[in-house]
């Protein structure tokens, strides 16, 4: 399909698509996009400060993790009526687990059963977070 003005083989006219509904769902969809990318800001630099804390063998911090399982709640209630997750946020997501697992091996007994704990905390929260009405994983997906 061509633009407004252009005559095409028949001698017919060419018009411009409709575009009116797409700018009028264009700045709501800004708006989204600009909480989705806050709400991955945020988990994005919970996840960290959480996971640096381990890493440096500082022990876990539980304001950090309180901090960082609110993130994912809020990524979650972001992106309640999508049926897709932000590939930034998926990332993040998907290494938690395995990043707080690898870091609980560099502490003592009693300490690294706490960051099991908690990283099976994260894993909790991020399954409830991104949860379905129906429960499980969507399977229009």
């Amino acid at each position: 399909m061509g633009w407004g003005g252009m005559v095409g083989e028949g001698g017919s006219k060419r018009t411009a698509p409709d575009t009116s509904a797409r700018m009028v769902r264009a700045p709501r969809r800004r708006a989204a996009d600009a909480e989705s990318a806050a709400a991955i800001g945020r988990l994005r630099a919970s996840g960290e400060r959480f996971v640096r804390q381990l890493r440096r063998n500082d022990g876990l911090d539980s304001d950090a993790l309180d901090e960082l399982c609110e993130a994912i709640d809020a990524c979650g209630r972001s992106w309640a009526a999508s049926p897709t997750v932000p590939k930034a946020a998926a990332l993040i997501l998907a290494e938690l687990f395995p990043a707080i697992d690898g870091c609980a091996r560099l502490y003592p007994d009693p300490m690294r059963q706490r960051i099991l704990e908690a990283a099976t905390r994260v894993a909790q929260c991020v399954s409830a977070g991104l949860d379905t009405p129906e429960g499980g994983l969507d399977p229009t997906l």
